[in-house]
């Protein structure tokens, strides 16, 4: 959603760009798939990648309760599961560059939350606790076999640690691509003397216009409306599944759903994640950060990108197996520009958990 070589933190280790650490012939088929050039960046897509039509409709809906049923994507076979969170007011085709790549090696399951995509909306109030428990709901209805690996994307990543902190034994290990934290959210309030929250409380503004526009009238895409309403388009991802997005995002239900998502981002999600930080011990840990812009909130984007960074560092430093990548050429969806930077992440910890598993490396 809108809105350089180092090691960091104990047991770092220096970026995965520009290699893979699945097998040759596997990250041969992920190339050819996201059209990586050189650079590592993907060009812009002119046919669908592989699982476009998957991910342009419903899988499987899984009921967690009343009646309410969540859509959940999986793939492939193997232990362990790897399990994808999706981004603020987004939903699993999110995925579509990564997880048809980890489905080679394990099971790898993808879930829209509740009011994204093919689920259902939440009757209760938006909040990350009841996200958590919807996705504990998931897991044990479905079932996703525990525990797993949980790799999350922005406010996803920030829902994972939520995760983890309430549901500890179902986590074996963590993905944080870019994740969003209290620590940030705190540090940079602070800084511009609350500011920050003014200004984003202030950009809600036109999300609220986006549900009074979509319950009165249909929201066309092209249009300015539109454009204003929805994340923008993402030529890597395909012409079917950009249409199959624009037709959820035309709908009064996912304009409300995204309106409630942005407004706990701001409100009531930074209190959550700022009780969710105890030590993670052991646990596998990898934080990606990039090299993403910010708005100037009044001190400066460069000082709000130096505490974003420090900020995935503060996570990092809570487990004593963490390792924290930062990719500072790559904007904030790397999982659609550089899906190999995530690929390779997610398979080292693979790596180490089959390592512990097995005492060697089980990779297929």
């Amino acid at each position: 959603m809108r809105f350089m070589r180092t090691k960091l933190a104990r047991g770092s280790a220096e970026p995965l760009a520009g290699r893979c650490t699945l097998r040759r012939v596997i990250c041969w088929v992920v190339a050819v798939i996201v059209g990586i050039g050189a650079s590592g960046a993907v060009s812009s897509a002119q046919t669908d990648p592989p699982y476009a039509s998957t991910y342009a409709h419903s899988a499987r809906l899984i009921d967690v309760g009343g009646g309410r049923k969540l859509n959940l994507v999986c793939m492939g076979q193997g232990s362990p599961t790897v399990l994808f969170e999706a981004g603020v007011s987004d939903w699993s085709s999110k995925w579509i560059l990564v997880q048809p790549a980890i489905a080679r090696r394990v099971r790898a399951c993808s879930y829209d939350r509740a009011g994204m995509g093919f689920s259902d909306p939440e009757p209760a109030h938006f909040s990350l606790r009841n996200f958590a428990a919807d996705l504990h709901a998931l897991v044990h209805a479905a079932p996703i076999a525990t525990p797993f690996v949980l790799v999350g994307h922005s406010m996803g990543g920030g829902l994972a640690l939520l995760y983890t902190e309430l549901y500890p034994q179902d986590v074996s290990g963590l993905v944080l691509v870019d994740p969003w934290n209290a620590y940030f959210f705190s540090h940079v309030n602070d800084a511009t003397n609350g500011k920050y929250v003014a200004m984003r409380l202030a950009s809600l503004a036109s999300y609220r216009a986006c549900v009074q526009q979509s319950a009165s009238e249909v929201l066309t895409p092209g249009t300015a409306l539109f454009k204003g309403c929805t994340d923008p388009e993402r030529p890597s991802m395909g012409p079917t599944l950009i249409a199959a997005r624009h037709a959820i995002e035309a709908t009064s239900s996912y304009q409300q759903a995204q309106l409630q998502d942005l407004t706990t981002l701001i409100t009531t999600q930074p209190t959550e994640l700022a009780t969710a930080a105890r030590n993670l011990g052991s646990l596998p840990l990898t934080v990606i950060t990039t090299g993403r812009v910010f708005p100037d909130y009044g001190i400066g984007s460069a000082a709000e990108s130096r505490m974003w960074y420090a900020s995935h560092s503060s996570i990092a430093a809570r487990s004593s197996r963490s390792i924290h990548l930062r990719f500072p050429k790559q904007p904030h969806n790397i999982i659609l520009t550089q899906p190999s930077a995530v690929i390779d992440a997610i398979s080292a910890i693979l790596d180490r958990l089959h390592v512990k598993l097995y005492g060697t490396n089980k990779s297929n």
